[in-house]
């Protein structure tokens, strides 16, 4: 500071920093006021006390330990700042039950040096007959120095009594949209009304408790058995679902939880699902069909796609080997049959079998291929084709049906695309049928060449016959 003949008698401001530290002291310091230059004047001297902002107090590793019964647990304590003098300390249990106590740790020291280092207190509890989890409140205070505000912790006993849940077995098989019972007792009575709930706590969500969800057992019905009832719900998957069925108690003595396992035993099939029931395959070219599953598979299946009988000319020539997964089942995936070039004038037919060689159960679908020879050729009917009227031709469907006259009486004829896949089956009663150019889903073909293969009332192959669609 300087002062000066104009200002000598104007307050000066001195100003003093506490620094922030770890005990709970309100230290103080001399502070000398001086003349250091200019004219003499007396020392003048002032203390300085710092107020100190630390709490003294115990810090608990946790407020809630849990003790097994028949055994020990830990919690440990430490200052939260240091003392000025040594802190002797008692832990002992406030209240509760009688079967917990202190093993060790009973009595600690905290000095200036070691305030901060944790000082382990061990509780055990005494092995009982009872089912109950006890509980009991220990106290943490300090016996002489410095006063401190007491900890206090809660230990909980986990009891090793044999108060458990017997269910007469521990695995449920249960029919799709069917129902299955197991039964649940105690295997001790209670000291206490227990509130049981069963619920499916994982699991196929078909599988749900029909009844006996919630119940109570008592001293007085303790052993007597209490039933569920599960039920399967019908599903689209061929998958034999599982679940987990917990049995819990809810509220009253402590009861370990049990679990029950649920199997759905699936009434529904793995099948091939073919876009067509009949392929045409030009002699020289190519007819194609798709083939899917009509569910998600349990597990891979692998699939081969062969001709079984009929004629060789007629051969898979992609599409002979297929995998449908758990993530592809439902998309559509092509075979495509080509027909070999041959010198007879015949309409040669072969029966295409798809077939499941590894992974899940699926049974066989065929498709019949027909080839339609370039030669001309005679079927082997009666009916005369000669007299067989198709018009208008072009056919165009925005001015009106397709109409055929004299067929075969009562018989059925099938629309085919270029790539030999069925577009749609029209039958009739009597000798005429029309189409009115929608395919089998009710939608309108496109434009572009068709042919039809004719059948009779035996659903022999008659004739077939090209036609022109203009949009």
């Amino acid at each position: 500071l300087s002062f000066t003949t104009a200002d000598w008698d104007a307050y000066q401001t001195a100003t003093f920093a506490a620094a922030d530290d770890e005990d709970v002291f309100d230290g103080a310091a001399d502070v000398i006021a001086y003349v250091s230059a200019g004219s003499s004047a007396p020392l003048r001297m002032l203390k300085a006390v710092e107020s100190d902002d630390d709490e003294l107090a115990f810090v608990l590793d946790t407020d809630t330990l849990a003790v097994p019964e028949g055994s020990t647990a830990q919690f440990r304590v430490r200052l939260s700042a240091r003392p000025p003098a040594d802190v002797n300390v008692a832990v002992s249990r406030e209240s509760g039950d009688g079967d917990i106590d202190v093993s060790s740790g009973g009595l600690l020291t905290f000095t200036a040096a070691g305030w901060n280092v944790d000082q382990a207190v061990t509780l055990h509890a005494v092995g009982d007959a009872d089912v109950l989890a006890g509980t009991a409140t220990f106290r943490v205070r300090a016996v002489s120095g410095p006063a401190l505000p007491d900890a206090y912790l809660t230990a909980v006993e986990e009891d090793g009594g044999t108060l458990f849940f017997a269910v007469d077995r521990d695995t449920v098989v249960v029919a799709e949209a069917g129902t299955e019972s197991f039964r649940v007792r105690l295997t001790s009575e209670p000291p206490g009304d227990v509130q049981v709930a069963v619920t499916r706590s994982a699991g196929d969500a078909d599988i749900t408790v029909q009844s006996g969800g919630s119940f109570v057992f008592t001293a007085s019905n303790w052993s007597a058995d209490q039933t569920v009832t599960l039920a399967a719900a019908a599903d689209a998957d061929v998958e034999n679902g599982t679940a987990a069925i917990l049995v819990r108690a809810v509220s009253g003595p402590a009861v370990p939880d049990e679990t029950v396992v649920a199997r759905e035993a699936d009434d529904d099939q793995l099948f091939f699902v073919l876009d067509s029931d009949t392929v045409v395959v030009g002699e020289g070219s190519v007819g194609q069909f798709s083939v899917r599953l009509n569910n998600r598979p349990p597990a891979s299946v692998t699939v081969s796609v062969t001709r079984a009988s009929g004629d060789t000319d007629i051969v898979v020539q992609s599409g002979a080997s297929l995998t449908f997964t758990a993530s592809n089942w439902g998309t559509s995936q092509t075979v495509v049959l080509a027909g070999l070039e041959d010198d007879d004038s015949r309409d040669g037919v072969a029966t295409i079998r798809v077939r499941a060689t590894a992974g899940a159960v699926v049974g066989d679908a065929t498709l019949v291929a027909w080839e339609d020879d370039d030669e001309q050729g005679e079927f082997n009917t009666t009916w005369t084709a000669a007299a067989l009227r198709i018009y208008p031709m072009p056919f165009r469907p925005d001015r009106g049906e397709l109409t055929l006259e004299n067929l075969p009486p009562d018989g059925s004829f099938a629309i085919y695309d270029l790539t030999g896949r069925k577009v749609r089956d029209v039958s009739w009663n009597g000798t005429d049928a029309v189409w009115n150019g929608l395919n089998a889903s009710g939608t309108s073909v496109a434009s572009g060449r068709y042919y039809l293969l004719i059948k009779d009332a035996a659903n022999g192959v008659v004739d077939k016959r090209a036609i022109l669609v203009v949009r």
